[in-house]
């Protein structure tokens, strides 16, 4: 695990104070993850608010498309 910087950058600084630096960069990786996720969820559920509206209104459009039904709302028979 010497590859990960922040264990590198805690070896070199001692016991003590390279606990706290690898304490503190660990909370700075888990707060952006922590954000990366909320930002994500966010996105994915936009994307899905989106495909659940827009696919019935398309498919709804396309079968009335087929039958025949091109002036929906004109009342002119």
């Amino acid at each position: 695990m010497r590859w990960i910087p922040f264990f590198i950058w805690a070896d070199t600084l001692g016991e003590v104070g390279g606990c706290i630096v690898s304490l503190f960069f660990l909370s700075i990786i888990g707060a952006v993850g922590f954000l990366l996720f909320i930002w994500l969820t966010k996105v994915f559920f936009v994307v899905a608010i989106i495909v659940a509206v827009a696919v019935p209104l398309y498919l709804g459009a396309r079968f009335l498309y087929r039958r025949g039904i091109r002036n929906f709302g004109d009342d002119e028979d």
